[in-house]
């Protein structure tokens, strides 16, 4: 290693302690923090984010980065030295456009902010949150305008989630996928009653789900030594490193999809950041490559593998048996169907996987509209409530499950919904690549052996952490870039055997 590549990398590792303590106060203040604690917290966050960005934009580090980049400018492009410096130099450029008291402010507002979501949401209190949610979208908008932007004011903050991603694409893939899939959502709703998933919405013991949802984790291959799983009010996974990389959920008594399958979910993210390679640790290509690879892992581990028959014809008997009264009767096909049942809903995280972009669909529709002056907070439970009657044809009779469901605009996640979407396009992307490399795969997951495929992606994505941009990645990995043709080939085949279309 250079001499100045190795000052770099020490400077880099400060800034990732930093983080770490920052990671750690926020994955505490979701879990177990004193619910009088927020101002405290939230001004020890905001300490922290301003002094890990005043780090990463010193002029000191600026000087490390050009000496570095020129001891590895001989180095071929695709060396571990020349993406570091690549991913480095866009994470700096994009850093020293904001000011660290913008930083710390808006990490203060987001903290404080998520504190009384959580506390109004349960109480369906709108007119109280909404001060809050107006202060972080002001915020939003000021680091859009600062960060600049070429097409859109949005693609400023999508790009920090989705690199080189533009709100003019998101826009033709959705409407593709709304226009291809809307012949789909029509038929099932006209053979609606082919599916009864009755018996999932019963009591099911709080303990008992906990139980089987770790187990589950288990056996996707998630490492307890290295991570642990908690409550909070929205399901979430934090990583502090690949040896800490923890996830939460919660519970339903009343419906078991809830907790099992956000469990799935998260042990998805979990498992991505705990396969990525030791020697990025402490740097920018520590991470996923994206926001939507990450959701790619999820929703594939969710949904493709989760909610699959292969899978839980191995597994299903495991369920039976923590809930013997309530599915002792119900065999392995009505389960299977039940799990995959499509009806429109108004929890996004709830929902099918035919109609889940268009929950995705609405929030982006809303935070573009938002971020084109066009529609300001007070204007958003309306709103949320017709494009949910257009899109989904259910109106919630509260905000609370509404425009309220959500914890990423109180957190300051402008830009992160579509990478929900394009991680289910890219989900079956992957999936497919590893089926024509693994041709007993499905046999496998019969047999309840989810490792050959965990395998394949540690080895196909998860060994890439962030050393190339999303897109790249996907191309190298199965040839081709972002394309929806697998994802509604996936679709119309699952959902056409389950509803007879």
């Amino acid at each position: 290693m250079t001499a100045a590549l190795e000052a770099l990398k020490s400077k880099m590792a400060v800034i990732s302690g930093l983080r770490y303590a920052g990671a750690l106060m926020g994955w505490d203040q979701e879990t177990y923090m004193p619910e009088g604690s927020t101002a405290g917290r939230a001004r020890a966050m905001s300490t922290i984010s301003r002094l890990a960005h005043e780090h990463a934009t010193s002029p000191e580090y600026g000087r490390l980065l050009e000496d570095a980049s020129h001891e590895v400018a001989d180095m071929p492009p695709d060396s571990d030295e020349s993406r570091l410096i690549w991913q480095a130099r866009r994470e700096y450029d994009r850093a020293i456009k904001l000011p660290s008291d913008l930083v710390a402010e808006m990490r203060e507002a987001e903290v404080t902010a998520t504190q009384v979501w959580q506390a109004c949401r349960p109480e369906n209190d709108w007119q109280r949150f909404t001060p809050y949610l107006e202060r972080i979208l002001e915020q939003q908008r000021k680091m859009a305008d600062l960060l600049g932007w070429e097409e859109h004011p949005y693609d400023a903050l999508l790009d920090i989630y989705e690199p080189e991603m533009r709100t003019s694409e998101v826009r033709r893939v959705f409407n593709d996928l709304r226009e291809r899939t809307a012949p789909l959502v029509s038929a099932i709703a006209d053979r609606a009653d082919e599916v009864d998933d009755s018996f999932l919405h019963q009591h099911y013991d709080e303990d008992a789900q906990w139980a089987l949802s770790l187990d589950l984790m288990e056996r996707f291959g998630y490492d307890y030594t290295r991570g642990r799983m908690d409550r909070s009010a929205h399901p979430f996974t934090t990583t502090f490193a690949q040896d800490d990389v923890r996830v939460t959920t919660r519970v339903d008594p009343e419906f078991f999809n809830t907790c099992f399958f956000a469990a799935a979910h998260e042990c998805g993210h979990a498992l991505y950041n705990q396969g990525l390679p030791e020697r990025f640790a402490n740097t920018p290509l520590q991470g996923g490559a994206s926001s939507g690879m990450h959701e790619s892992q999820s929703r594939l581990w969710e949904n493709v593998v989760g909610r699959s028959l292969p899978f839980l014809s191995a597994y299903y008997p495991r369920i039976q048996e923590a809930f013997p009264d309530q599915l002792g009767g119900v065999d392995l096909e009505q389960f299977y169907r039940a799990v995959n049942r499509s009806a429109p809903s108004l929890i996004r995280v709830e929902a099918d996987e035919v109609t889940y972009n268009l929950h995705i669909m609405l929030r982006f529709d809303l935070e573009v509209a938002m971020f084109e002056g066009e529609l300001g907070v007070e204007q958003l439970p309306a709103r949320w409530n017709e494009k949910m009657e257009q899109y989904l044809g259910v109106t919630p009779d509260t905000d609370a499950d509404g425009v309220m469901q959500d914890i990423h605009w109180p957190s300051g996640l402008y830009g992160y919904f579509p990478t929900y979407t394009l991680g289910n396009v890219i989900s079956l992307q992957l999936y497919e690549a590893a089926l024509r490399n693994l041709s007993d795969l499905q046999k496998q997951l019969e047999n309840g052996n989810t490792a050959p495929l965990l395998g394949w992606m540690r080895e196909h994505v998860h060994a890439y952490g962030r050393k190339f941009p999303p897109q790249d990645l996907l191309e190298r990995t199965t040839g081709q870039r972002l394309s929806a043709e697998p994802y509604l080939n996936y679709l119309n085949t699952k959902f056409g055997a389950i509803y007879s279309l």
